[in-house]
């Protein structure tokens, strides 16, 4: 959620990470225009191209596949980095025109963009977000899900739901109020999110019951909702996330702040066996592993009947051709 010093009504023109909006359309801020056009267009220094990599990541949500005219340049950041080229030269040139050239921006992909906005009506409070493509696109998915064929569902998502880092802590409220609930009807298993360069995994645990007027602010453990786990620590140019807030809350159950990789073995439709490893100097350390139940399988009674029906038949008729 945002804090309400963020919360401005009204307002027509509104300059935002980077960004200008007004009437409908996106804008660089112009400092940041302004910036490009220091660098040069050849030989440009580790610290330069860190720097311009930056600035250009502004436009990342505006310029279809920008991550392919970038590699040229992100090869420069390597250890055994190759000599600068014609071709990181002329990614400069591509990008710094393709901005001057911009008088305003769309969002390059035209999908998955939406904001979440409740409104009030005869005492009832609601979320409006239900017209945005990537709420209708996910409806749509869960829908199909076939869970004879897909018995495990797992969602990926970028920020986390349940983060107690102080990196980005909170950002992914928004989407928890919208999705959570989802994530419990059609009993999703577990949700991996990066975002945050640690490690977190929580209990089963949910807050669809939020309602502060009747005390209810906190998750609750709840035996139908996923695990949610984040693996943001792979590695990165910007370190590892080692903040964690205190106390640690008691929907964490393990948290670390380390280079690390996680492992999921899928047993069978009921069972599948999770590890996270650390890595110490380039050893794998099993450091955190959890049994988990499928929500679907483990927890369908007439599923479990029908089962042990069939074995049950499937006994007996061994029986009859032993002659038992």
């Amino acid at each position: 959620m945002l804090a309400e010093r963020k919360m401005i009504i009204g307002e027509i023109y509104i300059e935002f990470l980077g960004m200008c909006i007004s009437k409908g359309q996106y804008q660089l801020q112009p400092h940041i225009a302004t910036q490009l056009d220091h660098f040069s267009d050849e030989n440009l220094t580790f610290k330069q191209v860190q720097q311009f990599l930056g600035i250009v990541n502004y436009m990342a949500e505006f310029i279809l596949d920008l991550v392919k005219y970038m590699t040229p340049l992100t090869n420069q950041l390597k250890k055994d980095a190759p000599s600068w080229n014609q071709a990181c030269t002329d990614v400069i040139k591509v990008l710094n025109k393709e901005l001057q050239e911009r008088e305003s921006f769309t969002d390059a992909s035209d999908k998955f963009w939406g904001a979440v906005l409740f409104e009030e009506e005869n005492g009832k409070r609601q979320i409006c977000v239900k017209y945005t493509p990537q709420y209708r696109w996910l409806a749509k998915e869960f829908e199909r899900v076939d869970r004879d064929k897909t018995p495990w569902l797992i969602v990926l998502m970028h920020v986390p739901i349940y983060n107690s880092n102080e990196a980005h802590f909170m950002e992914g409220e928004s989407m928890r109020t919208v999705y959570e609930s989802w994530f419990i009807k059609y009993k999703v298993d577990m949700i991996f999110a990066g975002h945050v360069h640690a490690y977190e995994r929580s209990y089963r645990i949910s807050n669809i019951r939020y309602n502060v007027s009747e005390g209810h602010p906190y998750p609750i453990p709840d035996k139908g909702a996923p695990v949610y786990i984040t693996v943001g620590d792979g590695g990165n140019q910007e370190g590892l996330a080692s903040r964690f807030r205190e106390p640690q809350p008691d929907y964490s159950a393990f948290r670390e702040s380390s280079y690390g990789h996680s492992t999921l073995e899928i047993k069978n439709r009921t069972h599948a066996l999770y590890h996270w490893n650390r890595n110490d100097e380039g050893k794998k350390v099993e450091t955190d592993s959890f049994m988990i139940h499928n929500q679907y399988w483990g927890s369908n009674g007439r599923r479990r009947k029908l089962k042990k029906k069939y074995l049950y038949e499937v006994t007996k008729s061994r029986q009859l051709n032993y002659g038992l």
